[in-house]
């Protein structure tokens, strides 16, 4: 059987039982509301069809999470060059990047996308964001002075949290056979 688990039923006859053409009439006479033209849907493939549309879904709503979490990199990019230095203004202009391409990809090629780098990489960044807010972080300009929070920063974890929840819901198996095609 292919992966659409459809077989062709020949004992189907074209004559249609419903004014909506859902449900066919076998040629014992019985009746069969899960067919399609000439075509008989297995129930295994519905449930494969579902689980990849929910599949489909999650990954839709991860690429837009993780496009706003890398525009939001982007913007504060500019005040993390002019406040902190060089180095962290790249390092938000490089996770702002990342996150964007990471968010096109699984909006374009949802079964493509590096799932299990996205959240170790989302994992990363949130645990220093956490670091950077309580004790502060050991090098920068102001070593060991935790920074303060203000409202772009609680939508930028709000979103990679969503983010990392939204990856974490999706069936292991697709986790996996994200990583091992990427």
């Amino acid at each position: 059987m292919t992966s659409t688990e459809v077989s062709l039923n020949p004992s189907l006859q074209a004559e249609r039982s419903d004014a909506e053409g859902g449900s066919y009439r076998h040629a014992t006479g019985q009746e069969d509301r899960r067919t399609m033209g000439a075509f008989k849907v297995l129930p295994r493939a519905r449930s494969a069809h579902r689980r990849r549309t929910e599949s489909t879904e999650l990954y839709r709503v991860a690429g837009g999470l993780a496009v706003v979490a890398g525009l939001i990199h982007l913007y504060v990019a500019p005040a993390h060059f002019v406040e902190e230095g060089l180095a962290f203004g790249v390092f938000m202009l490089v996770v702002g990047a990342a996150q964007m391409v990471v968010g096109v990809a699984f909006l374009e090629e949802p079964t493509r996308a590096p799932v299990q780098a996205t959240i170790i990489g989302t994992l990363l960044v949130v645990l220093l964001y956490l670091v950077s807010r309580t004790t502060g972080l050991p090098f920068g300009p102001h070593p060991g002075r935790p920074e303060g929070v203000d409202t772009v920063d609680v939508v930028s974890k709000t979103t990679e949290l969503t983010l990392l929840w939204v990856l974490l819901s999706l069936p292991h198996g697709e986790r996996i056979r994200s990583r091992a095609r990427s």
